[in-house]
């Protein structure tokens, strides 16, 4: 069985985006294997926002609560290796997906569009 990622090429041929959830690592990753890859960093209105959003949720314990936010707090420290920053406010979902549909478009439109190869 193929792995996701190795059925990016085959998607990219026939021109099909392909969209991952991942964190700062896998991005970092996605970077060295594909260097014109598009990458969006979607974060939260701010901390405060994201721990109540956490804390009304009632999944996590007030401690790994903390670190979600710790890992939050670093994951910020490296937004200067992505393309573009979309903030996903509380209740402004759609908002956010219009954002990244925007980028989507914008990119389409390039005059120089990116060549992505893994």
């Amino acid at each position: 069985m193929l792995s996701r990622l190795a059925c990016v090429p085959w998607l990219s041929l026939i021109h099909i985006y392909v969209i991952l959830r991942i964190d700062v690592q896998g991005a970092a990753s996605i970077r060295k294997l594909a260097p014109d890859a598009l990458l969006i960093f979607v974060a939260p209105g701010d901390l405060n926002e994201l721990r109540e959003r956490l804390e009304q949720r009632h999944t996590e314990a007030s401690d790994e609560i903390e670190t979600r936010l710790a890992i939050v707090r670093q994951e910020f420290q490296s937004i200067d290796a992505f393309d573009y920053l979309v903030i996903n406010r509380h209740d402004c979902l759609e908002e956010a997906v219009d954002c990244i549909c925007a980028i989507v478009k914008a990119e389409k439109q390039r005059v120089h569009p990116r060549k992505v190869q893994l």
